[in-house]
């Protein structure tokens, strides 16, 4: 913990200190293990090191514990588990479109009506191959 209430690890994941973060992180979850922030900074640190198995694991974790006096906000959760997914499955995608679906579908399990529910649809379109072109509308 750090001074006014922030983490250290939040600081350190912020400033890309990844392996700093999750070492603070670490010690955060040893003094206490009820606090979902210190879970989900370890889970952001350890998927900006491309450790995306154990990254996504330490965020659906951070996901099923009681944020009500944490400092982590449920839509930051929910934002940065999809994109950690997202960016997951387009690594895996390249030689598996079918992993990389079933990557993505894991959000549904976690936030089943979270704010990327309906973003699913368009990749996979995006794995299938499809282009859909954008065209401006004008008034």
């Amino acid at each position: 913990m750090s001074s006014y209430g922030a983490l250290f690890s939040t600081a350190h994941v912020e400033r890309g200190r990844y392996q700093e973060a999750i070492d603070a992180a670490d010690e955060e979850i040893a003094a206490d293990a009820l606090d979902p922030e210190p879970v989900f900074n370890r889970g952001r640190a350890l998927v900006g090191l491309l450790r995306f198995e154990e990254g996504t694991a330490d965020l659906e974790r951070a996901a099923t514990m009681d944020a009500s006096s944490s400092g982590m906000e449920t839509w930051h959760l929910d934002d940065c588990y999809f994109e950690s997914l997202r960016i997951w499955a387009l690594e895996v995608g390249e030689r598996d479109k079918a992993r990389a679906m079933e990557i993505l579908r894991r959000y549904l399990a976690v936030f089943p009506t979270g704010r990327h529910a309906g973003d699913l649809a368009k990749w996979q379109d995006h794995f299938d191959g499809v282009v859909k072109p954008w065209i401006r509308e004008t008034v």
